[in-house]
């Protein structure tokens, strides 16, 4: 498999930037945010890929659990999307990674803001 150009590299940089961008926007004015994974496919991987970070060994985390979780899915070729519940300047996120079916939102979370990258680059 031939290495990808320096252009598709530095595409596939900015989607993933702008994606992470658009959760810290998303919680922006929130004093409080918990971001957990709402499945737990993919997480062993998580765990065992990322952790010299002090995060991934935890279930769930604050924003940079978050943007650290969906950078490292991202970087792996998963498809990714988070819904975000904020209220009382508190975000509830939830974090979805998959390779084929989209994961359901938890039972009862009904968010209000969902997010989701661009188009990969070609």
């Amino acid at each position: 498999m031939a290495e990808p150009s320096a252009a598709w590299r530095e595409a596939f940089a900015r989607r993933r930037e702008a994606f992470v961008e658009s959760l810290q926007e998303a919680v922006a004015g929130c004093s409080e945010v918990c971001c957990r994974p709402c499945s737990w496919d993919y997480f062993f991987g998580w765990r065992l890929e990322e952790g010299h970070t002090p995060h991934p060994w935890e279930g769930e985390g604050a924003l940079d659990y978050g943007v650290a979780y969906l950078r490292h899915m991202i970087n792996q070729g998963l498809d990714v999307g988070f819904g975000a519940i904020v209220k009382n300047g508190r975000a509830l996120v939830c974090l979805k990674a998959w390779e084929e079916e989209e994961p359901e939102w938890p039972d009862g979370f009904d968010p209000q803001i969902v997010r989701y990258p661009g188009p990969r680059p070609e």
